[in-house]
Order: C-alpha cells, then structure tokens, then sequence
C-alpha cells in the first residue's frame, strides 16, 4: 500500500511542478503588466471611468432589483390566483349545463 502512494506521487511531482512554474510565470507576468499599467496612469483613468460607470448604475439598482424580486415574489400568487380562476370558470360553466339539462 505504502509503496504503490509512494510511485503516484513520483508520478504525480513532475506534474505538481509544472503547474507551480506555470502560473508562476503568469503571476510574474500579471504583476508586470499591473507596474506598467500603474507608471502609465491607466489606473487611474480607469479608476476614473469606473468611478463615472458606477454613478451612473448604482441609483437604479434598488428600484431594479426591488422590481425583479417583487416580479419572483409575486410569481407564485400569480399563478395560484390564475388556477383557482379557472377553476371557478369550470365550476360556472357546469352549474350552468347543470341547469340547463332539466
């Protein structure tokens, strides 16, 4: 038993290494781009866009939101009501055949 967890992982090391070196070097690679986007002022242009994207989204969020989840809320009501509807169609409907057959 000791000796066949002791082959996997032999065989499973060179794959755990290639996967730490990989990213790794995409971590190497992210944080470089993140120094030259900071030395070029994109952050904060971005910050900047962002901050404008935002003022303009955030006022119509709890009207939004309160509109779907009032939509979701409702939704079961809605149908309960439209059920119980046809069902007094169907129940008018027979009390007049009821009583149009005597």
């Amino acid at each position: 038993m000791r000796d066949q967890v002791a082959r996997e992982n032999r065989k499973a090391l060179p794959r755990f290494f290639g996967t730490v070196l990989l990213f790794a070097l995409l971590g190497g690679a992210g944080g470089f781009l993140v120094s030259i986007a900071g030395f070029s002022g994109l952050a904060d242009r971005a910050a900047e866009g962002l901050a404008g994207l935002l003022g303009a989204v955030v006022p119509w969020g709890i009207p939004v939101s309160s509109a779907i989840l009032l939509g979701i809320g409702l939704l079961p009501v809605l149908m309960v009501l439209i059920v119980f509807g046809a069902l007094q169609v169907t129940y008018c409907l027979t009390c007049i055949k009821l009583s149009r057959s005597k």
